[in-house]
């Protein structure tokens, strides 16, 4: 915990809030990847200090395939650490890869059934947003889900702050996320048993799935 403080105070604008996602925020992210039969692959992207990793990681099998993606180099260390100690046990037969870097310069060729994002989108800027929901796009497999969250009513206030300092930076993103919640999202779920208050989306990228 004091870690993932830390690091909020360093980096505000990649890190996205004080406190690490809560159990019932994982569970509502990852529902689906539950009810899997068979191996699947898994993309954590922004796993931070591991929260929701950790309820990921519950329901591996033994052949099984995740990816942390993680560009805060000590939220790296963490994850490395854990793997090596609280997570060994869980992980046998998993072959699990931790990657130092940006979900966009993850190499191409890789595919997975399950994306899992902890990205603070409503923090960037439209390119970078942009960005992410192609790179989404990019490593999904056609049947495959994506779930990410973001704090209730915080997209919303950040477009109308930045609108009454003179930028059009949080209306961008809005319309941008928003465009694109309309077309692919299938399913959300409220949680407000987090710090703050969260919503879990759920989305198919692909018209054949």
């Amino acid at each position: 915990m004091l870690d993932f403080i830390r690091q909020f105070g360093q980096n505000r604008q990649e890190v996205g809030s004080l406190f690490p996602s809560s159990q019932f925020l994982a569970d509502a992210l990852i529902w689906r990847l539950k009810k899997h039969q068979g191996n699947k692959a898994i993309l954590e992207v922004g796993p931070g200090t591991g929260a929701v990793t950790n309820r990921i990681i519950m329901n591996l099998v033994p052949g099984d395939e995740l990816w942390l993606v993680e560009a805060n180099p000590r939220f790296c260390e963490i994850l490395e650490e854990k793997r090596q100690t609280v997570w060994k046990q869980s992980l046998t037969g998993v072959t699990v890869h931790i990657k130092r870097c940006y979900l966009e310069h993850l190499k191409e060729g890789l595919s997975f059934d399950y994306i899992v994002s902890g990205l603070p989108l409503n923090n960037f800027e439209p390119p970078v947003v942009q960005s992410i929901l192609q790179s989404y796009m990019r490593l999904l497999k056609p049947k495959g889900y994506l779930s990410y969250f973001e704090y209730l009513g915080v997209r919303k206030l950040r477009s109308l702050v930045t609108r009454l300092i003179g930028s059009t930076t949080g209306t961008q993103v809005n319309q941008i996320l928003e465009g694109f919640i309309k077309e692919r999202q299938i399913d959300t779920k409220i949680v407000f048993l987090n710090i703050p208050p969260a919503v879990a989306r759920h989305f198919q990228l692909h018209n054949e799935a």
